[in-house]
């Protein structure tokens, strides 16, 4: 009769220890594809959420435009401070969202900007005038598409989209 009682106690002990290894092992791979889609999440929201803000910040009649300088699509911003006037720049360059801030007497040089971001891919259009189109591709490939609308021409919107590349 004992030797009934020792394996029925062992092999209970075997299938709790099976199933404690199947639980660890199914809540590890739960929480990597959990981490990777916050991931993804921020590098899109971090990037729009970074672009709009610049748009927002100097929403004031001319201050902003989307310029091509040396092959490169800059989003720019324009402010002036006492006589001189300065402009932020918003591109990619070597797989980075980048931001340069110049005095305009000293021009754009892209390897001079700080990295905030990696990204694949910036553009930005002008549909209409006051309406930016901006779309970036964030370093897993994925593509965020945004209109940001200059409030002080009159255009009001702000709508986001997202689309695979």
């Amino acid at each position: 009769m004992h030797t009934v009682d020792f394996l029925f106690t062992i092999t209970l002990l075997a299938f709790f220890a099976i199933s404690a290894l199947m639980a660890i092992v199914i809540g590890a791979r739960v929480y990597e594809r959990i981490t990777q889609n916050m991931a993804i999440n921020y590098d899109s929201r971090t990037s729009m959420a970074y672009v709009t803000e610049k748009i927002r910040q100097h929403d004031t009649e001319g201050a902003v435009s989307s310029q091509t300088i040396d092959g490169i699509v800059c989003l720019t911003f324009s402010q002036k401070e006492g006589t001189e006037t300065y402009t932020t720049y918003i591109y990619e360059y070597k797989g980075a969202l980048m931001e340069l801030f110049s005095n305009n007497a000293a021009g754009f040089l892209p390897e001079s900007g700080q990295e905030i971001l990696q990204i694949r891919d910036f553009s930005v259009s002008e549909p209409i005038s006051g309406l930016y189109k901006i779309s970036i591709t964030d370093s897993r490939g994925e593509n965020t598409l945004i209109y940001a609308g200059i409030r002080s021409t009159g255009e009001k919107a702000m709508q986001t989209g997202k689309g695979g590349h």
